[in-house]
């Protein structure tokens, strides 16, 4: 997450009213309060914490950052694209790049890149337009992993497996 600050501190040099919402808690939380307090961007980062409610924390949201270096089925960018947010995602193996075409339903850019990071979510500030439509081709993937389709590829995958 700590790139994902950096990046914002960069994005605030071109758009100061911007806001980043970080949601969950972990135990990095008292180490990024603190970069966030060395970079002097205290009052456009909050720490949101927990919520019950991810729907309509993501239905007001301008899009979803995720700067994992490394994870499987992103929940939380499947969660964001569902709700019609295009993604920012560092270009991880499996689940980024098989969610996100880059330029169309949200960026992807090489991990640990924060100046890239940055550049990107600069685009989604600077072109409104263009990341509304962005939310909304992000939001057909609500068809692609729809339960109804993921059980029938599970049932086929089982099916052929006891098979044989």
């Amino acid at each position: 997450m700590d790139h994902a600050i950096r990046a914002f501190a960069r994005v605030l040099r071109r758009y100061p009213a911007a806001k980043l919402e970080i949601w969950g808690n972990g135990d990095q939380k008292i180490e990024l309060q603190k970069l966030v307090q060395e970079l002097g961007i205290t009052g456009n980062v909050m720490f949101m914490g927990w919520t019950e409610n991810a729907g309509r924390v993501l239905r007001r949201a301008t899009a979803s950052i995720v700067v994992s270096k490394y994870e499987g089925f992103s929940l939380s960018l499947q969660e964001a694209q569902v709700h019609g947010l295009p993604v920012v995602s560092y270009k991880f193996r499996y689940g980024a790049k098989a969610m996100i075409c880059n330029g169309v339903n949200g960026y992807l850019v090489p991990t640990a890149n924060i100046e890239e990071l940055a550049d990107a979510m600069i685009k989604i500030l600077k072109y409104p337009m263009r990341t509304r439509l962005m939310g909304m081709i992000a939001s057909t993937n609500r068809i692609l992993f729809s339960k109804r389709r993921v059980y029938k590829c599970w049932e086929r995958l089982i099916v052929s497996v006891s098979s044989r």
